[in-house]
């Protein structure tokens, strides 16, 4: 009966153990989200930049240059 007693008694400590953790995967969870709202709103600045052809994207090629008259073969 005594060990009756105390599995009892520390049954409430493996539920607080899992409701700490439980708690902490919300904490991240929220997180994760308020981050990924925040994030979502200036991904759109972001592209409004992006697809500007007004701006100049150092990554972008450059134009291929036009055809002048100096390259053209003389007769």
């Amino acid at each position: 009966m005594p060990s009756t007693v105390t599995l009892v008694r520390a049954l409430p400590w493996a539920f607080f153990g899992r409701l700490a953790t439980a708690f902490v995967e919300i904490v991240i969870a929220a997180v994760i989200l308020s981050t990924s709202i925040v994030m979502g709103h200036e991904l759109r600045d972001w592209r409004t930049w992006y697809a500007d052809t007004g701006t100049a994207h150092p990554w972008a090629p450059t134009r291929a240059p036009d055809a002048s008259p100096l390259a053209e073969p003389r007769p």
